[in-house]
């Protein structure tokens, strides 16, 4: 791995400097390898995400509608940054690093530059492809904040809170199984209403407990360098911070009502279910479902 880091080092160091230069990012260049080269792999299980799936699940792929291919393919990404940050993210919060814990604003630690340059290429890729397939502006502002916050780690600015932050997609791998437990006809089953709680559990230990908790410590550093920064980066910093606070409980509450939805009763239905088409039956009982748009818009917001 060494080996292909050098290549790409060589590569894109000219481009690296630039951007190093352009943004103020002195911390940038020795990781921008690893960023490149995550932001060609994420590029790379876009684009083959149809054939390792027909080889993972040889009998649940195949019966995917092609309309959601697509998004089969953006979720496989998705799934992907996940599972990688998360284990990587939980050991470096629990590894000592006396210089960002001591100086939280501005301490830096070269342990972080590789994780940061992951998250952020997945960022960008995602700002990218929200853009291009036409996701809707809030989908394309959310990535690029997103990606500008784990770049300006590299200034260093905030670096203590890159890995902690990222603890938040908890409960992403669980939300992207949700999604593809429905394109393989496992709607309504236990199997997803086991994964439907094991999701609702980490959304809210991550995001509702642990993000607040976390929150308030940032806005607590915030505070104690409120004149070594501008205003601007104070108060941007400060305000995206309470909106994504209050964006995850806001979710939190359509993901309970659209989960609820699936598992609810039909009470027009006949025992079999064939009066309602939204009605299925799933072991032994009928299940009103809602309309898959609907589901999908409350139970998969992109999430940071």
């Amino acid at each position: 791995m060494s080996a292909v880091r050098d290549l790409v080092d060589k590569l894109v160091r000219p481009l690296a400097l630039q951007i190093a230069k352009i943004f103020d990012l002195p911390k940038f260049t020795p990781h921008a390898p690893v960023f490149f080269i995550s932001l060609a792999a994420y590029t790379l299980v876009f684009l083959t995400a149809p054939h390792f799936s027909r080889l993972l699940f040889p009998k649940a792929y195949p019966a995917v509608s092609k309309r959601y291919i697509y998004g089969w393919k953006v979720h496989m990404v998705s799934m992907s940054h996940a599972l990688v940050i998360l284990p990587w993210a939980l050991a470096l919060v629990n590894t000592s690093m006396p210089a960002v814990e001591n100086d939280k604003a501005f301490g830096w630690d070269e342990r972080l530059g590789d994780l940061q340059a992951v998250s952020a290429a997945y960022f960008v890729w995602d700002t990218i492809e929200s853009a291009v397939s036409g996701a809707g502006i809030d989908f394309v502002l959310h990535g690029l904040a997103c990606t500008i916050i784990y770049m300006i780690g590299y200034r260093p600015f905030t670096a203590y809170y890159g890995p902690r932050a990222l603890l938040w997609e908890l409960s992403t791998p669980f939300l992207n199984i949700h999604w593809f437990l429905d394109k393989v006809g496992k709607t309504g089953t236990r199997l997803q209403l086991a994964n439907a709680g094991f999701l609702l559990t980490a959304f809210l230990g991550a995001r509702l407990i642990y993000g607040p908790y976390l929150s308030y410590d940032f806005l607590c550093t915030m505070w104690s360098v409120r004149h070594e920064v501008s205003p601007f980066v104070t108060g941007s910093f400060t305000l995206g911070n309470i909106v994504l606070n209050c964006l995850n409980y806001w979710w939190f509450g359509k993901m309970i009502s659209a989960i609820q939805k699936r598992f609810k009763k039909s009470p027009t239905a006949q025992e079999d279910g064939s009066a309602n088409p939204a009605a299925v039956s799933v072991d032994g009982q009928t299940l009103q479902l809602p309309e898959p748009e609907a589901v999908e818009a409350a139970l998969h917001p992109r999430e940071a």
